[in-house]
């Protein structure tokens, strides 16, 4: 009980930094405070195991921690913007249509972390490229296989919907910028598909996943197993409703096909079929989900952590 009157100071040092204008000599100050503040409220807030409570208090002390967390995460957004310290998420998308728009969805989710989005295309990437903290691959149709290299090369399945040769050329510039620049990625639905067959050796696509008799139904709400490692994504571990509309994905593993993820790869969430959902890089710059999180509930906390990500492993933007 001791530790409450340390976690309302910190919450209360958090909402100060937020207040802060940002300006002059005071911002490089107050990004510390920010970070401080941080690193504070998660110390001070006591998890199950540091005691020996019975089970209720146990789980009063998750949800305090839960609640917590999620104030902090939303003071830290308010003293990023305070400070004028909002990465720059540049974010691809369909080039049939408004090639210079960022999808709604996106812009909101993104400017809501106090994130700034902005739209790459191929006529801007060279100009824009060196601006960006960090990129976005977002959804769309499916991969042409018939132009991939190596083994991952395969022939189309008979219900692919093939994203535009421009598209698909675009969206492998993206990851291997990335990659050489050291620069966050996130790739949702066929984004996380790009990461994992142009990253590495190359991932195998599973083509139709109804083709499998034991597959579940990937375009509706279904559950996903989060490991540990996924915990960087604030959803927490352990089973998890998530929203999906796929017909397409990586291959889980097999006994002709023991490792069909690259291995600067790590499948972090799988679904009831054993699907891949989530992949985190080994050097935790590339995140890939396989679902659609929801606007209007807790799921979009993965993009306020991306922005985070974005700040503090992005880099300088080019001016």
């Amino acid at each position: 009980m001791s530790k409450i009157p340390k976690l309302v100071t910190a919450l209360s040092l958090v909402a100060a930094v937020a207040a802060c204008d940002g300006v002059g000599g005071q911002k490089k100050e107050q990004e510390t405070q920010v970070n401080n503040a941080r690193d504070r409220v998660t110390q001070v807030v006591p998890t199950a195991t540091e005691t020996a409570s019975p089970e209720p208090i146990q789980v009063a002390s998750t949800a305090a921690k839960t609640a917590s967390q999620d104030h902090m995460q939303n003071s830290v957004q308010a003293a990023r913007k305070s400070v004028n310290n909002n990465p720059v998420i540049c974010i691809n998308g369909s080039l049939k249509w408004n090639r210079n728009a960022v999808y709604p969805k996106f812009d909101r989710v993104f400017r809501m972390a106090g994130a700034r989005p902005v739209r790459v295309n191929p006529e801007n990437f060279k100009s824009k490229a060196g601006t960006c903290n960090a990129f976005v691959l977002v959804g769309g149709p499916d991969i042409d296989t018939r132009k991939l290299e190596g083994k991952n090369k395969a022939p189309l399945h008979p219900k692919a919907h093939l994203l535009t040769p421009e598209r698909q050329e675009f969206d492998r510039l993206i990851v291997r910028y990335s990659r050489e620049k050291l620069k966050p990625l996130l790739g949702e639905c066929l984004g996380m598909q790009e990461i994992g067959v142009w990253e590495g050796k190359g991932a195998f696509l599973n083509q139709h996943i109804p083709d499998n008799p034991d597959a579940v139904n990937h375009r509706d709400l279904h559950t996903v197993d989060f490991s540990e490692e996924a915990s960087v994504f604030g959803l927490g571990t352990g089973p998890r409703m998530v929203n999906s509309n796929h017909h397409q994905a990586l291959r889980k593993p097999t006994l002709r096909e023991p490792m069909p993820v690259p291995k600067t790869l790590n499948v972090v969430a799988r679904s009831e079929d054993g699907i891949p959902e989530a992949i985190i890089s080994k050097n935790g710059l590339f995140w890939g989900i396989q679902f659609h999180p929801r606007e209007g509930t807790r799921e979009v906390v993965i993009y306020d952590r991306f922005a985070d990500l974005a700040e503090r492993e992005g880099g300088t933007q080019i001016k």
